[in-house]
């Protein structure tokens, strides 16, 4: 298996965010946790976010 690791900036922009800063403020408050803070949990305890990558769950 092949592990592509995307930035949070590129995902951020990705999505129309004009920056890190807004986008990770703005996850933080939908989600509960930021971008960075998911990166860094254990796969063992996978938590459930739904609609990641849709506008639209992140208010833009």
């Amino acid at each position: 298996m092949v592990n592509h690791v995307v930035s949070i900036t590129d995902i951020a922009l990705g999505l129309g965010f004009g920056s890190l800063s807004t986008f990770s403020t703005t996850f933080g408050k939908r989600f509960g946790v930021t971008p960075s803070e998911l990166r860094e949990l254990p796969a063992a305890r996978p938590r459930r976010v739904t609609g990641l990558f849709s506008s639209n769950s992140l208010g833009t």
